[in-house]
């Protein structure tokens, strides 16, 4: 029997899989929590910045090895073995510490890296803001065919504007949010409204709470203590 493993937080429902539970589950608000173009510029960040995090993991295991095994044989080399063993542990020793400096701890790799989580983890923050500061348009959409359709046009300009503000911005607003000095502003619906008059609402606005609930608290819950748990494999 396989072990039980751990999906990732997939709250953007990026899988067939999870559009397809979501499809049964929130039939009345899918068009709100399934944004195609919002998944597809994710990708484009997510799947880099994870291969750039793989990538020095790697060059980080690869370097300590490198080291280890230099300082091993420098450690039980003899004064009459060959020179040459000597010249091979100092070499290894050498590209241990390039491979470190340059593959790891290279402040212009780690920026990359940053700035593309900063990009994903803002999509996400966008594509839920919009259930809170958009909430009127959002229910509205809910009504009819019509309302819907208005809606997904609306949400793309608002797309677009969010990209126009980050796309080929990313290393100044990282900067705003590294920066003590300076305070970044997480309000990425400006223009919008979260103060909203919700008597006499219809079951439409229980759906967008439980999908709320469901996607952005408690899958970000299950994969933050399943990251934070103890871990159990040996490496």
């Amino acid at each position: 029997m396989s072990s039980p493993s751990q999906q990732f937080n997939d709250d953007l429902c990026s899988g067939a899989r999870d559009r397809e539970l979501a499809r049964n589950i929130f039939p009345e608000v899918l068009h709100i929590i399934d944004f195609p173009e919002l998944r597809e510029l994710f990708l484009s960040h997510d799947i880099p910045a994870n291969l750039a995090k793989r990538r020095r993991s790697l060059i980080g295991f690869v370097a300590i090895g490198l080291g280890a095994v230099a300082l091993f044989g420098a450690s039980v080399a003899q004064d009459n073995w060959p020179r040459t063993l000597a010249v091979v542990c100092a070499a290894l020793g050498a590209v241990s510490l390039l491979l470190g400096w340059f593959g790891t701890l290279s402040g212009e790799t780690k920026r990359v890296w940053l700035c593309s989580r900063l990009m994903t983890e803002s999509l996400r923050q966008f594509h839920f803001q919009t259930l809170a500061y958009r909430l009127p348009a959002v229910l509205a959409s809910t009504r009819d065919a019509a309302a819907q359709r208005r809606f997904i046009e609306e949400r793309r300009g608002w797309l677009a504007e969010f990209r126009l503000q980050y796309e080929g911005h990313l290393s100044a607003r990282l900067r705003a949010v590294l920066d003590d000095d300076d305070e970044e502003d997480f309000l990425l619906h400006p223009d919008g409204n979260w103060d909203h008059d919700l008597s006499g609402s219809d079951t439409s606005l229980q759906k967008v709470f439980l999908a709320y609930r469901l996607l952005r608290f408690e899958h970000q819950i299950q994969y933050a203590n399943y990251r934070l748990g103890a871990d159990q494999r040996i490496f």
